[in-house]
């Protein structure tokens, strides 16, 4: 969040803010409303790479959590024991989302940071404020109508990528919100004929929902979550290790023509296509939202 705080991107989101509040949006002087917190700190802690990950879909659980929680626990006069709470009960629900349907997200061309991030948030800060099952339950259903975020930022790299985790964090906030005050959503969100896994996760692929609760108070899917060396994508870090390993073994790199890195199919189309654009993007805005001043 504080890497970021400066950047051109979190300025534009900062000047969206149509209220003063109590809340902090970290590294920003002046008070927010808890949802523009949420939003300034979650688009802010994703947009420069250092957030951590969760592999397999994958989905980073801090950048939406940590922002939503911080916003209601400074809200709500929450304890820090209560915020601890709520990041533990959000960060293990977002993990075994990811793992229902391994890749299927991304493949239905959203960004599971995004969807499964309301989710988690809405979940996480019900769990905080000590809600009742039946009031989490309607704030999960609440939260799969608010639920957004596609993936074609991959075409010219665009902001929109760094906003997933903000809006995810805010709408969480409110659809906690609407449910301790009675407003209803679905039940069946996960696994309906129309719940979360129908809309957002590609059809070919198996759905097994028992990941949401096996083994659940024994074995914890949140302690898997790594934490990226370079501040850069995940699928990116392997090769970035193999090239530092590669340096101290090459006497001459003038004298290398060319270097094969084989990788997973699922990786290409998000890193390397279309090659001509990706190699030579024609896009502006990538320079005017990257640079720090």
């Amino acid at each position: 969040m504080v890497a970021g705080r400066r950047m051109a991107y979190v300025d534009a989101v900062r000047a969206t803010a149509e209220a003063a509040g109590r809340c902090t949006a970290i590294g920003h002087a002046g008070g927010f409303t808890a949802g523009d917190a949420a939003l300034i700190s979650g688009v802010a802690v994703h947009g420069e790479d250092f957030d951590d990950t969760f592999e397999g879909t994958p989905v980073h659980v801090g950048a939406v959590l940590v922002p939503a929680l911080l916003a209601a626990a400074e809200r709500d006069g929450l304890s820090g024991e209560s915020l601890l709470c709520g990041l533990a009960a959000g960060g293990e629900l977002a993990c075994r989302m990811a793992v229902v349907a391994p890749t299927a997200i991304h493949r239905a061309a959203f960004h599971p940071t995004a969807v499964i991030g309301a989710l988690a948030a809405a979940f996480g800060v019900s769990a905080a404020q000590g809600a009742s099952p039946e009031h989490s339950a309607r704030a999960l259903g609440i939260a799969g109508s608010m639920a957004s975020g596609i993936i074609e930022y991959l075409a010219e790299g665009t902001s929109t990528k760094r906003l997933h985790p903000g809006w995810a964090a805010q709408s969480g906030l409110r659809a906690a919100s609407l449910a301790s005050r009675g407003f209803t959503g679905p039940r069946t969100v996960f696994e309906g004929e129309h719940g979360f896994f129908r809309a957002f996760a590609h059809r070919d692929i198996e759905r097994d929902f028992g990941r949401l609760t096996d083994g659940l108070g024994a074995r914890w899917e949140l302690e898997s979550l790594a934490f990226k060396p370079y501040a850069c994508g995940t699928m990116a870090q392997p090769f970035i290790d193999a090239a530092i390993s590669l340096r101290g073994e090459i006497g001459d790199p003038d004298a290398v023509t060319e270097i094969v890195a084989p990788t997973a199919e699922a990786i290409l189309h998000r890193l390397w296509e279309p090659m001509a654009e990706k190699t030579a993007p024609s896009t502006p805005y990538s320079a005017k939202f990257s640079v720090p001043y």
